[in-house]
């Protein structure tokens, strides 16, 4: 396959991050006219917001069964076309119990494809950049935020809430009319026997040949076991903690909350908002340079980097506002430092190991439980963090962050290896040896 159309399939595949990124930052912007319109109390104000999450837990935990048994590419297709449907639920009807249901259904959607992608890309991607073609999902991800920040700033003064979210039908509407290009992972279609079209795809996506028979493909399909033995277990514990723990790195705070966050730091309420899109941009900057180094400095060396300069940024920042005296800019400076090193390291490590971390037998299920987790922390901090802020004040919130960081780096740099260049049989057999 030529270079260009097999850039498309990763594109495609890796604008569901873009719709994760879009549809859950879009919503900082249309709360406040949702309000407006329909007189929302405080509590549905928190339904509008949470809903979303509770039910992408429901469907990160989901995808898993449905992924293994028809495939990644009919899985994925599906969840965008649920997708698509949400989002024309979520803007049109006038009834807010409707848009409600519709935004649960936008949740599913969303989990599904955050916890899918990742895996997707790296069973499509050659060995030697299958980190670059894997981070592809974070930076579209991050360019979800960004859009989604300029559209609040742009779109807030026409109080039309229904066009900022109709928006984002460009991207799913762009993923299903390519749908057609994308090809099933040469492996799903190995571990269930359809040899010649593994061989077919193989060749389409790789460019060689792939000598397998039937016995082969068997011999594929139980290579890690067919249920979960004892040596999977570390991995899947492994993975599930790297995943989860992006959300405590200090970073979705940041990134959800950055209005208020800044505006704490004694920032005027446009300017922060407005600040916000610098982030968007330092968010995709940064995650372009990543997926650029990745498979030359390793995936280990990252996430112990950002959770060096995380946890010290936070801790230096939990001093700087405490004290009244320091210049508001100073304290702008490291908060965008912060996110610069998140965006490089910690924005897309997870998911990359996510990809490689977990054997074949259990990939499926134990990305599905991964992004499950990582979706009730989202849930937790969601919930928890503005009565926190509230209560013990940002600067408390910067060091808790800060030490949790420091705390992880001890952990991955024991119980973490390097998994650039290996193939995934090398990665579960490096696994296996260690238990």
């Amino acid at each position: 396959m030529k270079k260009a159309k097999i850039n498309l399939i990763y594109f495609l595949i890796a604008m569901g991050g873009f719709l994760l990124g879009y549809l859950t930052s879009v919503i900082a912007g249309v709360l406040p006219l949702m309000s407006s319109e329909f007189k929302l109390n405080s509590q549905q104000q928190g339904l509008t917001s949470s809903i979303v999450i509770f039910g992408g837990v429901l469907g990160a935990l989901s995808f898993g069964k449905l992924a293994e048994k028809i495939g990644r590419k009919k899985t994925f297709l599906g969840f965008v076309f649920l997708c698509t449907l949400s989002i024309i639920g979520c803007s049109l009807p006038r009834n807010f119990t409707i848009i409600m249901g519709f935004r649960f259904l936008m949740g599913i959607s969303v989990g599904a494809i955050q916890g899918l992608v990742p895996i997707y890309l790296s069973e499509i991607a050659p060995t030697p950049i299958r980190g670059k073609i894997s981070s592809f999902a974070t930076v579209l991800t991050n360019g979800g935020f960004l859009v989604a920040y300029i559209v609040n700033y742009l779109f807030y003064s026409s109080q039309n809430w229904r066009i900022m979210n109709l928006i984002c039908l460009i991207s799913t509407f762009l993923i299903l009319l390519g749908g057609f290009k994308i090809p099933e992972t040469p492996e799903w279609l190995l571990k269930n026997n359809q040899v010649t079209a593994a061989q077919k795809n193989h060749l389409l996506i790789f460019g060689t040949k792939l000598t397998v028979t039937s016995n082969d493909a068997t011999s594929k399909k139980t290579l890690h076991g067919k249920k979960i033995e004892h040596w999977m277990i570390t991995p899947l514990i492994l993975c599930i903690f790297i995943v989860t723990f992006q959300k405590f790195t200090g970073a979705n705070t940041i990134l959800y909350y950055a209005p208020k966050i800044l505006k704490s730091a004694h920032l005027p309420e446009k300017l922060a908002s407005l600040s916000t899109i610098g982030i968007g941009i330092i968010l995709v900057l940064a995650a372009i340079i990543s997926q650029n180094i990745v498979d030359k400095v390793g995936r280990k060396f990252l996430a112990l980097l950002g959770n060096a300069l995380m946890g010290g940024i936070l801790i230096l920042l939990s001093i700087l506002t405490k004290i009244p005296q320091v210049p508001v800019f100073i304290t702008i400076i490291f908060l965008f430092c912060f996110i610069a090193v998140y965006a490089l390291t910690w924005s897309s490590i997870p998911w990359i190991l996510m990809g490689e971390l977990l054997p074949n037998a259990i990939k499926d299920f134990g990305s599905a439980l991964a992004t499950g987790g990582t979706w009730l922390a989202d849930a937790l901090i969601t919930l928890f963090f503005p009565d926190t802020l509230k209560a013990v004040g940002i600067s408390s919130i910067f060091l808790f962050f800060g030490i949790l960081n420091i705390i992880c780096w001890f952990l991955l740099n024991k119980n973490l290896f390097e998994t650039k260049g290996k193939s995934s049989d090398e990665i579960a057999m490096i696994e296996k040896n260690n238990n």
